[in-house]
C-alpha cells in the first residue's frame, strides 16, 4: 500500500514539474499576440493559424528542452486520461465559444448600450474561460492569474475604447514573459541528465 502511496506521490510531482518549463506559456502568449496583431492588420484568419504551428512547435521543443532534463515519462493510464479529456474540453470550448460570438455578430442587429460598450472586451474574456479550463485541465494554478490579466485587459480596452487586438497582445505578453521567467528557472534548476553509460566494452 505504501508503495502505491509513494509511486503516486512520485508521478504527481514529476507531472508538476513537467508543466514547470514555461514553454506553454511563451506559446500560448505569442500565439495570443499574434492574434490580436491579425486584428488590428486585418488578417485575422493569418493570425489563427499561429496556434496550430505553436502546438507543433511545442511538442518540439519540449523533446529538446524539457525531456533531456527531465527524462521521457510514460505517465500512469488515468493521468493520460485526464489530460486528454482535459484537452478535448478546452478545444471543444474554445470553439464553441468563438462559434457563439461569430453567429451573434453574424445575424448584426443594434446592440444595446451595455453590449456596444463591452464589446471590445469580448475576446479577451473567450481566453479568460480557456485559461480557466486550462487550469482546471491541468492543475495549473497560475492560468488563473493568466485569466486575470486576460480580464484586466479586457476592461481596459471597453473602458478605453480601443480595437479588441490591444487587449490580446498586451495579456499575450504577460503571458509569454511569465513563460520567459519560468523557462530561465527551469534551466537554472534542471541541468541536462547525464548521458547514460554504453556498458563495458570488456
Amino acid at each position: 500500500m505504501n508503495d502505491v502511496y509513494d509511486v503516486s506521490r512520485v508521478e504527481k510531482r514529476v507531472f508538476h514539474a513537467y508543466w514547470q518549463d514555461g514553454l506553454l506559456d511563451i506559446l500560448a502568449g505569442v500565439s495570443v499576440m499574434a492574434i490580436g496583431l491579425g486584428w488590428l492588420l486585418g488578417v485575422l484568419v493569418a493570425g489563427m493559424g499561429v496556434p496550430i504551428v505553436a502546438i507543433f512547435v511545442w511538442g518540439v521543443l519540449r523533446r529538446r528542452v524539457t525531456e533531456p532534463r527531465l527524462g521521457r515519462v510514460t505517465f500512469s493510464d488515468w493521468r493520460n486520461r485526464e489530460m486528454k479529456l482535459g484537452m478535448i474540453a478546452i478545444v471543444s470550448l474554445g470553439i464553441v465559444l468563438f462559434g457563439f460570438v461569430g453567429t451573434r455578430i453574424a445575424r448584426g442587429g443594434p446592440p444595446t448600450p451595455l453590449a456596444q460598450w463591452f464589446a471590445p472586451a469580448i475576446p479577451a474574456f473567450l481566453l479568460v474561460l480557456l485559461c480557466l479550463s486550462c487550469a482546471e485541465a491541468l492543475r495549473l494554478g497560475r492560468f488563473v492569474i493568466h485569466a486575470l490579466a486576460f480580464a484586466t485587459s479586457g476592461l481596459i480596452a471597453a473602458a478605453v475604447g480601443i480595437e479588441p487586438g490591444w487587449s490580446l497582445i498586451l495579456a499575450g505578453a504577460f503571458v509569454a514573459c511569465w513563460g520567459v521567467y519560468m523557462l530561465k528557472r527551469f534551466l537554472r534548476s534542471f541541468p541536462p541528465l547525464p548521458a547514460e553509460p554504453l556498458g563495458d566494452a570488456s
